[in-house]
């Protein structure tokens, strides 16, 4: 049986990765930690990172979710489905590890880095 603060963790993960998929990023904002909130803008963070749309991930599950022994962050492997045009649409099945803290009893996803557009 899944313990209830992995069960939260699955779901909240599971909600982000349904958001992505619409590539809409600004439903995928409120999932982000508080201190990545404060450096950008919902609509900030709709243009920087519209590279998270860029393959257009398809969410196929949660492989693993580890909750660390403080219980305040978590590491997840999501199994996603993508077509990249290197590969000439050809479907490219990984895991993508993330990383998700405990903020206020709601797990919230770490972060992103930013790129330069390039």
């Amino acid at each position: 049986p899944v313990r209830e603060p992995e069960k939260a963790l699955r779901e909240r993960v599971s909600g982000y990765w349904k958001h992505r998929a619409t590539t809409n990023l600004h439903a995928c904002y409120p999932f982000y930690e508080s201190s990545f909130r404060t450096k950008y803008t919902a609509d900030q963070f709709a243009t920087d990172f519209r590279r998270l749309n860029r393959f257009a991930p398809e969410f196929l599950g949660i492989d693993a979710a580890t909750i660390h022994a403080s219980g305040a962050k978590a590491t997840v492997r999501v199994k996603l489905r993508t077509h990249p045009d290197v590969l000439q649409g050809q479907e490219l099945v990984s895991s993508s590890e993330e990383t998700w803290v405990l903020e206020n009893n709601v797990w919230s996803k770490t972060g992103e880095l930013t790129f330069p557009n390039i």
